[in-house]
């Protein structure tokens, strides 16, 4: 009877103990799961967050870049007006250079020169050789296309300042005042230089017909 207790008491040990082995063992895989399922739900989550985050990043990226790039037609104007200034300038340094490197003539060193021979080529009035080479260079002079830089370059500085302050007013706000047009007049004065100019390489075919006086 003795043994027989003991070994339903050592019986009831052992499924006890492996009672407690199997919940063991559950409670591990189940805590295992919930452990996997957390750490996938929540790089899930993150990678959901970051992408947002960048999504969000680039699209406000995209906006400042957007902004800064339209400047709308007044910035645009601005900065072609800046360029052909620098192209115009350039053109002006090479007519100034050329100029300078050539023998001056003897009456362009006279006060008023210049004026006079003109006037005498307009009025067909006789003219000696000195007057007509003279008068022939400032012809030459007048119809290069380089010539026209000159006028052009002071349009476009003229031109610039208009546009500058309408994209000013533009992006700042405010109303067009009499200072912003004050560009206008150099724009006028590079007009008459041009007409000027015209002029001057208008009388080409007079110099064919002019009269050289003797003596």
């Amino acid at each position: 009877m003795a043994d027989t207790g003991s070994t339903l008491r050592w019986r009831a040990a052992v499924d006890v103990e492996d009672s407690c082995t199997s919940l063991l063992s559950r409670l591990r895989q189940n805590v295992r799961k919930r452990l996997v399922h957390v750490t996938f739900t929540g790089c899930r989550a993150h990678r959901r967050r970051g992408l947002s985050h960048f999504r969000h990043a680039v699209k406000f990226d995209g906006e400042q870049r957007s902004d800064r790039v339209n400047l709308g037609p007044w910035g645009d104007l601005t900065i072609l007006a800046a360029v052909m200034e620098i192209v115009f300038a350039t053109c002006i340094f090479v007519y100034i250079t050329r100029l300078e490197r050539r023998t001056a003539h003897p009456l362009g060193e006279q006060v008023g020169a210049h004026k006079a021979v003109i006037a005498k080529l307009r009025k067909r009035e006789p003219m000696s050789q000195a007057e007509v080479e003279y008068a022939s260079e400032l012809v030459s002079d007048a119809r290069s296309p380089l010539a026209y830089a000159i006028p052009a370059a002071l349009f476009t500085m003229g031109f610039f300042y208009v546009v500058g302050c309408l994209y000013m007013l533009h992006r700042d706000g405010g109303n067009p005042s009499f200072r912003t047009f004050i560009g206008g007049i150099p724009m006028l004065t590079s007009m008459n230089i041009a007409t000027q100019l015209r002029r001057v390489a208008g009388l080409k075919g007079r110099l064919r017909d002019v009269s050289v006086a003797r003596g």
